[in-house]
């Protein structure tokens, strides 16, 4: 007897149903700070990458969005640290601000770190902030990614770049397990997306990782000189559909 019967499915059901929802939106629960474990094992490299990836200089503006843990915001914080730029996060998980703010308290301290708890859909950033937008492993969690990405596009300056880093074979895995039930984690949508509401020469490629061999994909999206904001005109009258 495999001990496999229906009281076993059940459990089994009901405990990937939770990391699905906890994947989305970790709380401070059992099963959430599991996740956050999780995040911390197997995002780190996606994290580092995009940070690398950004190309940040002391004097630069840097968004995350969806900071997890805080291992991506604390690698660009020191980056910026002998210059004059910040780095400001947002994410909608209070365990993830808690957690975050733990790993990150020198650059609090000092200014140079700013946390909020917010939707990426409902920022209250100010336009043309921002030189560096990143996210890892993100962007398949936004309720209204059209409506989050005409937000990225309007807080970032003319000019400036947003990574997005994923690993599209533990996706794959995860979707099997049902595990990203509240995702929509299709990269060509997402790419779509940003089109749509004016990012540039949107591109996904696929790296290695230098140390680990691991494989993963970085999407990378390109503001021009925002004369083309008509797009976001018209996305905000209903003119322009994501299908």
């Amino acid at each position: 007897m495999s001990g496999e019967g229906p009281e076993h499915t059940t459990m089994l059901r009901w405990y990937r149903e939770k990391l699905a929802r906890n994947f989305n939106l970790p709380e401070n629960t059992f099963i959430g700070r599991h996740v956050k474990k999780l995040l911390e094992k197997n995002n780190a490299v996606l994290e580092m990458e995009a940070v690398r990836l950004c190309d940040i200089q002391p004097d630069h503006q840097v968004l995350e969005v969806g900071f997890g843990p805080g291992i991506g915001i604390q690698a660009a914080c020191h980056l910026i640290e002998d210059g004059n730029g910040t780095v400001q996060g947002i994410d909608i998980s209070s365990l993830m601000l808690e957690t975050a703010t733990e790993r990150n308290g020198k650059f609090l301290q000092t200014g140079k770190l700013i946390l909020h708890l917010q939707d990426v859909a409902d920022s209250t950033f100010d336009s043309n902030t921002f030189d560096r937008v990143f996210h890892c492993n993100c962007y398949y969690f936004w309720k209204d990614s059209l409506q989050a990405a005409k937000e990225l596009y309007r807080v970032m300056k003319p000019r400036s770049i947003m990574v997005t880093t994923l690993d599209h074979d533990a996706i794959i895995n995860a979707q099997k397990k049902n595990l990203l039930q509240y995702g929509k984690p299709d990269p060509e949508e997402y790419i779509h997306v940003l089109e749509t509401v004016g990012f540039r020469d949107v591109r996904m490629e696929h790296l290695n990782h230098e140390r680990s061999g691991r494989k993963y994909q970085a999407i990378f999206a390109y503001i021009g000189d925002k004369k083309e904001d008509k797009y976001i005109d018209e996305a905000n009258k209903g003119r322009l559909s994501v299908t």
